[in-house]
């Protein structure tokens, strides 16, 4: 997941992209570039001090998965060369990627805020999740043996935990050998 946010941040410092006005949303993923990551929207606004903005159908692809929303803000660092420290990918967010075995994971949201920052030679790396205010809907994380909801959901890129407010966990049913349904809970039988 920490790949997968680093390729957002290396599409907005230079990295090929693509910036395609009134033309249909593309149909697949964006080409991927030679460090393997791959940016597309339908607009692109810069407001030629730090801030890039992209907008309409955003894509951001790499090998560890893709993420995808309708705007897509990067705050860039003022030196050349530094760590971004902002990027907030927004409404209709959609994060598909890989945990460390490989398995799918599924993260929606309303918003999604990334933030990189070193005090006292600490460095902290998050990704928030949440949802607008009144918004009927929670952010949502789902793997193939559950599926978790709550107030926000924030995922630490450096020790790759995952914390959620106010949660709800709903666990998978999964069908043993024999065709006899299983339950990670089964042990509590």
């Amino acid at each position: 997941m920490r790949k997968f946010l680093l390729l957002l941040l290396a599409g907005s410092c230079g990295v090929a992209v693509w910036a395609q006005t009134n033309l249909p949303a593309p149909a697949a993923a964006p080409t991927l570039t030679e460090d393997g990551t791959g940016l597309s929207s339908e607009h692109l606004s810069f407001d030629g001090v730090g801030k890039l903005i992209y907008f309409g159908n955003v894509w951001v692809t790499n090998a560890q998965g893709k993420l995808t929303c309708e705007r897509l803000t990067i705050d860039l660092p003022k030196g050349s060369g530094e760590h971004p420290t902002n990027v907030v990918a927004e409404t209709n967010v959609v994060v598909d990627a890989q945990d460390k075995k490989g398995k799918p994971q599924h993260i929606t949201a309303d918003m999604a805020t990334y933030s990189y920052h070193v005090v006292n030679m600490v460095t902290n790396e998050f990704i928030v999740f949440t949802n607008n205010p009144g918004s009927t809907n929670s952010p949502k994380f789902e793997n193939d043996q559950i599926w978790q909801t709550g107030d926000s959901i924030t995922y630490d890129c450096l020790t790759k935990g995952i914390q959620i407010e106010n949660p709800v966990t709903h666990i998978k049913q999964t069908h043993g050998a024999g065709g006899t349904n299983s339950s990670p809970l089964d042990f509590l039988k």
